[in-house]
């Protein structure tokens, strides 16, 4: 695990993992070992059900992302004995920092995303149907979004005292951006499928969604909507 996951910016434990303990046992260890490496890590799906029963994985770890849908949202906010009174809004937040300032996405209607000391809301027209797998998209997006994060880190952050984006925001600026792709691929998906949409016709327009956010060429210097 530890020579794998050297070769690795990323990692995202969850979809597909499985809720037995022999296959919640290696993402345990892949987490483990991506905290020694200080690797960015994603968190969705089964790896959210192996978070809820054993919150001391990424508790403090601000390198995580976790991206939990409603019931799995509401699983982790019992875990972390997060008022239930609290106002709606404020939830993300509150798990946020409950967990030690990790970042929450709280799917929903519109995405919202806090690291506990900041919180954004995206709501960018979606699709009219939301599709089984859509999340999958979204957390291989977020990890896409870290792993240049990661290489931004690497190449400018740790040499350079004269960034203005720190550390804690990578995190934070990659689910805003995949939240932002993940919703402009399902609304175009839907415009051309409507209600037969599959995951894989979301998938085709991830490079359409990029291109109409950032621009065709947005890594050097087009822009796009955002």
């Amino acid at each position: 695990m530890e020579g794998l996951l050297q070769r690795l910016h990323i990692i995202v434990v969850g979809p597909g993992l499985g809720r037995e303990e022999r296959t919640q046992s290696i993402g345990r260890l892949a987490i483990e070992v991506a905290k020694a490496q200080e690797k960015y890590v994603v968190l969705d799906a089964d790896g959210l059900w192996l978070i809820q029963n054993e919150p001391h994985l990424v508790k403090d770890y601000k390198r995580a992302i976790l991206t939990p849908n409603v019931v799995e949202f509401k699983r982790l906010c019992d875990s972390m004995k997060v008022p239930k009174d609290s106002p709606p809004e404020e939830l993300a937040s509150l798990l946020a920092k409950a967990f030690g300032n990790v970042t929450i996405i709280q799917k929903g209607q519109q995405d919202i995303i806090s690291n506990g000391d900041r919180t954004e809301v995206v709501d960018v027209e979606g699709g009219l149907k939301r599709v089984g797998g859509q999340g999958d998209i979204l957390s291989g997006t977020v990890g896409t979004f870290m792993a240049w994060g990661k290489n931004y880190e690497e190449q400018n952050l740790k040499n350079s005292n004269d960034s203005n984006l720190k550390l804690q925001d990578i995190p934070l600026l990659a689910a805003i951006g995949a939240c932002n792709i993940t919703r402009t691929a399902s609304r175009l998906a839907f415009q051309k499928h409507g209600r037969g949409v599959l995951t894989s016709d979301m998938l085709s327009e991830i490079g359409p969604a990029y291109a109409e956010l950032f621009g065709d060429l947005g890594e050097k210097g087009l822009k796009g909507n955002l």
